[in-house]
């Protein structure tokens, strides 16, 4: 595989980069950070369900009295609006993560391939036994947890 990353990254950009999400986050100071278990509950939507929740809003509006009492318009046009303009930050945020994402992977990657020749270099040699037994703990395949009698 030819080496596709050939990138450093300073203290500064790296500095840089996490001050500008913690930016991001004092920006929205309302995101939510739900927990696996509420976000597992919760029901699968996506932004394709916009336009619908979009043209259900109208028609709350234009026509109040099919709405029961407690129905909260207010509420869903805040949450309709707040769903509206966050899209573009979102899709903007997960193309940035997928990026940095792909960029760790391959970095990874390639110092892995790299650290394998290293290793099939200290197997050959003599004399570096202590290496040899550190660097062949990560091919040590772990054991998988007994499963409760019942």
């Amino acid at each position: 595989m030819p080496n596709r990353i050939n990138a450093s990254l300073t203290a500064a950009q790296k500095q840089a980069a996490l001050d500008g999400v913690s930016a991001l986050r004092q920006i929205l100071p309302f995101l939510v950070d739900l927990s696996p278990q509420e976000r597992q509950r919760l029901p699968k939507i996506g932004a394709s369900a916009l336009p619908f929740i979009l043209k259900c809003l109208e028609i709350a509006r234009q026509h109040p009295e099919i709405l029961r009492g407690s129905f909260d318009l207010t509420a869903m046009q805040t949450d309709a609006a707040l769903a509206q303009e966050l899209l573009p930050v979102l899709i903007a945020v997960r193309r940035l993560l997928d990026e940095i994402e792909d960029t760790f992977s391959l970095a990874l990657i390639e110092a892995y391939g790299a650290s394998l020749a290293v290793y099939d270099g200290v197997q050959d040699a003599v004399g570096l036994d202590d290496e040899k037994r550190d660097l062949s703990e990560q091919f040590k395949r772990k054991k998988k947890p007994e499963a409760p009698n019942p």
